[in-house]
C-alpha cells in the first residue's frame, strides 16, 4: 500500500528514455544491465539459501538480561545467622552499585544468594565485572563462610532437554550409566552442563565416635589433617646437578579405601595407629540428595536417574538436541538390555513444531498471495511481483546473519507478516509497467504499440523504456510510503528490558524486509519485467473475465461515492456513527468485556508439577507425596511418560528451581495425538490436586515469550518475621475468597525449628577453646564433612568425608555431651582433656524459617498466585487491592504489586510511548509528502478507524489486547495510513489537472480501487493462516486482519467525504473572497487549490 503519484520528475532521459545520474540513474542501472542483475539475482538465491538454512534455530528469541548471583555458603548457620552475618553486610557493600536497578537476597541454612538485577542500558560483562569487584573487596564475613560466588544468569541456563534412565531396580547401575552418558553428553560443542538427579555415587567415609577420639587424646581437627596431609601430590622444589636440573614431586595420593585405611595416626602418648583402627572406613554410597522414578505407558514407576542438558548461550537448540539424541542412540548398546530411555521437555521438538507450524503458514500465505496476484494482474505480471518475495527473503536472511537474529517464531512470524506488505512495492511497479502498456496501445499515434510483427528486440526496447519511466515516476513515493510503514515499527527498539530484547527481532525483520523490497521492486523487478513481457502475445493483452467483472464492481463504487457526496446528511450520519464505535470500542477493556493480559498460555506436549511440602520434611515422606500425585497423574489416559525428580524443583523463570528434600518435580509427556489441549488437562489436575492437603501441588502453565512474572504477584515488607508470617497468612485468607485465584503460595515457610546455642566465651578461654574448634567438631560430628577427593583406578573422583555414628547423635542431649579436646587442661599424664558442648554453651529451641528474603535490604514475603481461566492478573490484582486495603496493616508494614499486572502496566506503557513516537514520525513524513496539516489530518484519520476494527475484531474472535495484540495495533499505524495516502495523492493531482472536487474524488476512488484493494488483500490474505498457528500470533493476526479490512474498507468511503468537505469548504472560502474583492466589501484573499 504505496503512494504512487502522477507527477513527472524532472530530468534528461536517453535514447530508450533511461534516466541518467542520481539515484534514478543507479536504479536504472539494473534495468540497462540485465545479465549483470541477473547474476545477482542467482547469487541472491544461491547465498541468502544457505544462509537461511545455516541460521540457528530455537522457539523464541535468545534473551540477555542484566542479572547475576552472589552466592555464599556458610556450612551449617541457620538462616537467621545467615542473614546477619554474610547478607546483610553484602547487601550494605553492593547498595551504591553503579546501574544497580532491583537487589533481592534469600537467606537460608547455610546458604546466601544476594540477586543483582541492573538496568536494562547496562553492558552485561561491564556490569559483572564491577560486582565481581565490589564483592571481591567485602572484608567481616565469617571465617567459616566460604569464598562468593558470582554467578551470571542467564535464560539460556534453563534445560533443552532431559533424558531418564530407567526400567531396572538396580539403582547404582543406573547411576553408572547416567554418569558415563553425562560425560559423553558434555563433550557435545555448545553443551554448558548436564545436571544429574537420582544418581548414586559412592564415597569412602571415616565413621568416628567421638568419645572414643576423646579417650585417645585425639581432635577432630587433628584426624582430619592427617588425612589431608596423606593425600597429597605437589611440587616441592628442583634439585640442581651440573648437567641438568631435576623437578621435585611427592606423590602420596590415594588409590583406593585401602590407602585410606593405613593412613598413619600418631596418637599423643608417641605411638602410631592406622586410621582403620581408630575409625571404622568403608566404601558406602552417598547419602541421597535426590530420588528419580520414571513411568511409562500408564505402568508404574520405577527408580531412575534423569540428566537435564542445558545450553551455552548462543547454541543452536536443534543442532544440540539432535546431537544428545545421536550420542544416545550410540550408547544404547552398552546399556543394559532392560533399560529403558525416555526424553522429557524436548524444546527441539517444541521449536521444530512451531517452525513447522509458522512454515506452513508461510506456504498458505505465499498460496494466498500469488492467487491474488494472479486473479488481480495475470499469470506473467502476477508471478513477477511474487518474485520479490523470494528475492526480499534471501536480502533478509543476509541481514538476518550480520544482526545476529535467529530464526525463531518470532522472526518468522514477522517474515510472513511484511510477506503481504512486502509485495506493495512490488504491485505498484509492476502494475504501472502493465497499467502504461495498456493505456499505450490505444494511442497508436506515438508508435509505441506493441505488435506481433515487432521484433523481440523491439518489444523488450519498449518495454525498457516504460519500464524505466515507471522506476523514475514511483521512486520518490515508493520511498515514502515504504518509510511510513518502517516508521511504525522502528521505535519498538526504544523498548527496554527483557520486553526489549525480546521486541526488537520484529522491527529489525519487517525493516530489513521492507526496505528490502524497495530495492527488489525499483532494481530487479523492471529488468524481469521486460523479459517476461516483452515475450507476451497480443492475446495476452487481452481484458480478461475477471477485469471485466472489477469493472462492473468499480464503476458501482464510483455510483456510491457519488450519491454519497450528494447526500451531506449521510455523510454527517455516517461520520458520527464512526465516531460513536469508537468511543465504545475504547471502552471496552474498562468494562471487562475484552480482557487484557501480557503473553497467552500455550497448548504444548508436555507440562510440569512442582510439589513443596513442609520445611524439614524427610525424602520418604515427601516420596509418599509424589506417590499419590503419580496415581493421578496416570489416570490421564493423554499422559504418555513422565519422570518424578524427589528433591528438586522446577522454575520456568531463568537459573534452577528450588531444591531440598522437601520439595519434588515431575515432567509429563503428553500424548501427540489428542483431543484434549495441554491447558484443559491442567484444569482438572488442579482439580484432583486438591484432595492433597499435606504439600502444595501446582501445574506449572507455559506461556508465549519471555520469562514472566506470576500472574498475580503481592509483596509485605516489614522488620518482624512472626508479624509477616501472621500477615501473609491473613492475606492469604482473603486472596482464597476472590473467584478466579488458584495455587495460592507465598515463599515463606516455617521449618520444625532450631535449636541455638550460646557459647559461653569465658569458659572457652579458660578451657583454650576457640569458636572454631567447637564449630569443627560440631560439624564434623553431626553434620559430617568432606576432608578430600582421590582418583581411583577408573580415573573416577571419590569423595572421602567424616562423620560421627548415626547413633552417636540421635537427640539434642547427645550433641550437648559432645566432647571437645581441650589442650588447656590436662589429665595428670600430661595429656589434652575433653569437655562436653553443654560445659561451654547453653541451648534453647526457637521457632525458625526456611528461609528469609530481602528486597532493597528489607524483609518481604511474596504471596504469588495463578489466575483460573475466565479471568485476567489485571482484574484480580484490582480485587485483592480492595480487600487489603480493608483488612489494613500495622505500622512500618506496606504492601507492593508485582507480578504480571505491574509488568504489562510497565510493557504497555513502553509500548505506547513506542506507539506515540511512531504516529509522531508519521506524521513528520506526511506533512513533508503534502505540505498541509488538513490533508494529513484526514489521512491520519484511518489510524481510528483501525482501532474499532482491532477492538470490536478481539471482541468477537474472543481474543486478548494483550502484548502481541498490541504490536500488531503498533504495526498498523504505519500500515493503514498508506490507503489514505493513495486516494488523497491522487485526488491532489487530478485537482491540478483541472478537475472539480466531484470529478476529483470520483476519478480517485474509481482509480486507486484496484491497488487499494489488492495490496490489502494481500497483506490480510499473508496474515490470515497465522491466526490458526499458535496462541501467541492469534491476537496479534486478529488485531491487523480486522484493524485494517476494517479501516480499508471505511476508508474508502471516509476519505473522499472528508476530502470533499475540506475542500468544498476552501471553495467556499475562495468563493466568498473573490466576490468580497469584486464589491469591495473585503480585503482580498488567495488561495491555492490544495492547501
Amino acid at each position: 500500500m504505496n503512494l504512487a503519484s502522477d507527477k513527472e520528475p524532472a530530468g534528461s532521459l536517453d535514447e530508450m528514455g533511461v534516466r541518467q545520474g542520481g539515484l534514478s540513474g543507479f536504479l536504472n542501472y539494473w534495468l540497462r544491465s540485465w545479465r549483470v542483475t541477473f547474476l545477482v539475482l542467482i547469487g541472491l538465491a544461491i547465498f541468502g539459501t544457505w544462509t537461511a538454512v545455516t541460521l540457528p534455530r530455537e522457539s523464541t528469541p535468545e534473551v540477555e538480561i542484566p542479572v547475576a548471583v552472589v552466592v555464599t555458603a556458610y556450612p551449617g548457620a541457620s538462616a537467621r545467622d545467615v542473614e546477619e552475618l554474610v547478607t546483610k553486610p553484602i547487601e550494605e557493600r553492593l547498595t551504591n552499585l553503579e546501574g544497580l536497578d532491583n537487589l533481592t537476597s534469600s537467606s537460608r541454612l547455610g546458604i546466601s544468594s544476594v540477586v543483582v538485577e541492573f538496568s536494562a542500558n547496562e553492558d552485561l560483562k561491564d556490569a559483572i565485572r564491577r560486582l565481581k569487584e565490589e564483592v571481591d573487596s567485602i572484608r567481616g564475613l565469617p571465617e567459616a563462610a566460604e569464598r562468593s560466588e558470582v554467578m551470571e544468569i542467564s535464560i539460556s541456563d534453563e534445560p533443552i532437554i532431559s533424558v531418564s534412565l530407567g526400567g531396572i531396580e538396580d539403582e547404582r547401575l543406573l547411576s553408572l550409566y547416567a554418569d558415563n552418558l553425562a560425560k559423553k553428553i558434555e563433550e557435545i560443542p555448545d553443551v554448558s552442563s548436564v545436571d544429574i538427579a537420582g544418581s548414586i555415587n559412592e564415597e569412602v567415609r571415616i565413621r568416628i565416635e567421638p568419645k572414643r577420639l576423646a579417650d585417645l587424646g585425639l581432635s577432630i581437627g587433628q584426624l582430619m589433617s592427617a588425612v589431608r596431609t596423606a593425600n597429597i601430590n605437589a611440587p616441592f622444589g628442583q634439585l640442581e646437578t651440573d648437567k641438568y636440573n631435576y623437578d621435585l614431586r611427592l606423590t602420596g595420593r590415594f588409590n583406593g579405601i585401602g590407602d585410606v585405611a593405613q593412613i598413619p595416626v600418631a596418637l599423643p602418648d608417641g605411638t602410631v595407629a592406622p586410621l582403620g583402627t581408630i575409625a571404622e572406613v568403608d566404601l558406602v554410597l552417598t547419602e541421597r540428595e535426590s530420588q528419580s522414578r520414571m513411568s511409562r505407558g500408564g505402568e508404574e514407576s520405577t527408580p531412575a536417574v534423569s540428566l537435564s542438558v542445558r545450553k551455552k548461550t548462543g547454541g543452536n537448540i536443534v543442532r544440540i538436541v539432535d546431537e544428545v539424541k545421536q550420542k544416545i542412540e550410540e550408547e544404547k548398546g552398552e546399556l543394559h538390555s532392560d533399560i529403558q530411555v525416555e526424553l522429557f521437555a524436548d524444546r527441539a521438538e517444541d521449536i521444530r513444531t512451531q517452525l513447522n507450524n509458522v512454515y506452513s503458514s508461510g506456504v498458505q500465505t505465499l498460496l494466498i498471495v500469488f492467487g491474488l496476484l494472479w486473479l488481480f494482474l495475470g499469470w506473467g505480471p502476477g508471478l513477477i511481483t511474487a518474485l520479490s518475495v523470494p528475492l526480499t527473503f534471501a536480502i533478509s536472511f543476509l541481514v538476518f546473519a550480520q544482526t545476529n537474529t535467529t530464526l525463531n517464531g518470532i522472526s518468522l512470524f514477522s517474515l510472513i507478516l511484511s510477506m503481504g506488505m512486502l509485495v506493495d512495492n512490488a504491485i505498484v511497479v509492476v502494475e504501472g509497467i502493465c497499467g502504461h502498456q495498456d493505456e499505450i496501445a490505444t494511442k497508436s499515434s506515438e508508435g509505441l504499440v506493441l505488435r506481433d510483427r515487432d521484433s523481440k528486440e523491439l518489444k523488450e526496447k519498449k518495454i525498457q523504456a516504460r519500464s524505466a519511466e515507471m522506476v523514475d515516476k514511483f521512486t520518490k513515493p515508493l520511498i515514502g510510503g515504504t518509510m511510513t510503514t518502517v516508521a511504525a515499527f522502528f521505535p519498538m527498539l526504544l523498548v527496554t528490558g527483557i520486553i526489549g530484547q525480546f521486541l526488537k527481532v520484529i522491527p529489525i525483520v519487517l525493516s530489513a524486509t521492507l526496505i528490502s523490497s524497495l530495492f527488489v521492486s525499483l532494481a530487479f523487478l523492471p529488468p524481469v519485467a521486460v523479459k517476461v513481457l516483452g515475450r507476451r502475445s497480443e492475446d495476452e493483452g487481452q481484458e480478461r473475465w475477471f477485469d471485466r467483472q472489477f469493472d462492473k464492481f468499480r464503476n458501482w463504487y464510483a455510483n456510491i461515492i457519488g450519491r454519497i457526496l450528494e447526500a451531506k446528511r449521510f455523510q454527517a450520519l455516517f461520520i458520527t456513527v464512526l465516531a460513536v464505535l469508537l468511543v465504545f470500542g475504547l471502552s471496552l477493556p474498562f468494562s471487562g468485556l475484552l480482557h487484557t493480559g501480557l503473553f497467552p498460555a500455550v497448548d504444548i506436549d508436555f507440562m510440569f508439577i512442582n510439589i513443596e511440602r513442609e520445611p524439614g520434611t524427610k525424602l520418604e515422606e515427601t516420596l509418599a507425596t509424589v506417590e499419590r500425585v503419580e496415581n493421578i497423574i496416570r489416570g490421564v489416559p493423554e499422559v504418555r511418560s513422565y519422570v518424578a525428580n524427589i528433591g528438586s524443583g522446577i522454575s520456568l523463570d531463568f537459573g534452577s528451581g528450588s531444591s531440598g528434600e522437601e520439595v519434588a518435580s515431575l515432567y509429563v509427556n503428553l500424548e501427540d495425538e489428542r483431543e484434549r489441549s495441554s491447558l484443559d488437562i491442567t484444569n482438572e489436575l488442579r482439580e484432583n490436586f486438591k484432595q492433597i492437603t499435606d504439600a502444595q501441588v501446582t501445574v506449572e502453565e507455559l506461556t508465549a515469550g519471555p520469562p514472566s512474572a506470576p500472574p498475580v504477584e503481592m509483596r509485605i515488607i516489614g522488620d518482624d518475621m512472626n508479624e509477616l508470617d501472621r500477615l501473609s497468612g491473613l492475606v492469604m485468607e482473603e486472596m482464597d475468597q476472590v473467584d478466579g485465584v488458584i495455587d495460592i503460595d507465598r515463599d515463606l515457610t516455617n521449618s520444625a525449628g532450631e535449636f541455638n546455642f550460646s557459647l559461653d566465651q569465658e569458659a572457652l578461654t579458660a578451657m583454650g577453646l576457640g569458636v572454631s574448634d567447637v564449630a569443627q567438631t560440631l560439624r564434623a560430628s553431626v553434620f559430617g564433612t568432606e576432608v578430600t577427593t582421590f582418583l581411583d583406578q577408573s580415573n573416577e573422583e571419590v569423595r572421602v568425608s567424616m562423620a560421627a555414628f548415626d547413633q552417636a547423635v540421635n537427640s539434642i542431649d547427645d550433641v550437648l555431651a559432645m566432647p571437645i579436646l581441650s589442650m588447656a587442661r590436662q589429665s595428670t599424664m600430661g595429656e589434652a582433656t575433653a569437655v562436653t558442648l553443654g560445659q561451654v554453651a547453653k541451648v534453647d529451641l526457637a521457632s525458625s524459617v526456611d528461609a528469609i528474603r530481602h528486597r532493597d535490604g528489607k524483609r518481604t514475603v511474596t504471596i504469588t498466585a495463578d489466575a483460573d481461566k475466565g479471568f485476567t492478573p489485571n482484574e484480580l490484582t484490582l480485587e485483592i487491592t480492595k480487600k487489603v486495603e480493608a483488612m489494613g496493616l500495622p505500622d512500618g508494614y506496606s504492601v507492593e504489586f508485582g507480578g504480571e499486572q505491574q509488568e504489562t502496566v510497565e510493557t504497555f506503557n513502553q509500548l505506547y510511548r513506542s506507539m506515540v513516537i511512531a504516529i509522531l514520525l508519521i506524521l513528520l513524513i506526511l506533512v513533508i509528502e503534502f505540505n498541509s496539516f488538513r490533508q494529513t489530518f484526514i489521512i491520519f484519520l484511518s489510524i481510528p478507524l483501525a482501532l474499532i476494527g482491532v477492538l470490536f475484531g478481539l471482541l468477537f474472535f474472543q481474543g486478548q489486547l494483550n502484548f502481541a495484540a498490541f504490536i500488531g495495533l503498533v504495526s498498523l499505524t504505519g500500515i493503514v495510513v498508506n490507503n489514505a495516502i493513495l486516494l488523497v495523492d491522487r485526488m491532489n493531482s487530478m485537482r491540478e489537472k483541472g478537475a472539480t472536487i466531484i470529478e476529483a474524488v470520483n476519478l480517485a476512488a474509481n482509480s486507486r480501487l484496484r491497488p487499494i484493494l489488492l495490496t490489502t488483500l494481500t497483506t490480510v490474505g499473508g496474515i490470515v493462516p497465522l491466526i490458526w498457528v499458535d496462541e501467541f500470533f492469534r491476537d496479534m493476526a486478529v488485531t491487523l486482519v480486522t484493524g485494517l479490512s476494517f479501516s480499508t474498507l471505511l476508508t474508502l468511503v471516509l476519505i473522499p467525504i472528508l476530502y470533499y468537505r475540506q475542500q468544498s469548504r476552501l471553495e467556499r472560502k475562495k468563493n466568498q473572497a473573490s466576490n468580497a474583492v469584486e464589491h469591495g466589501k473585503g480585503n482580498a484573499v488567495q488561495l491555492s487549490p490544495v492547501p
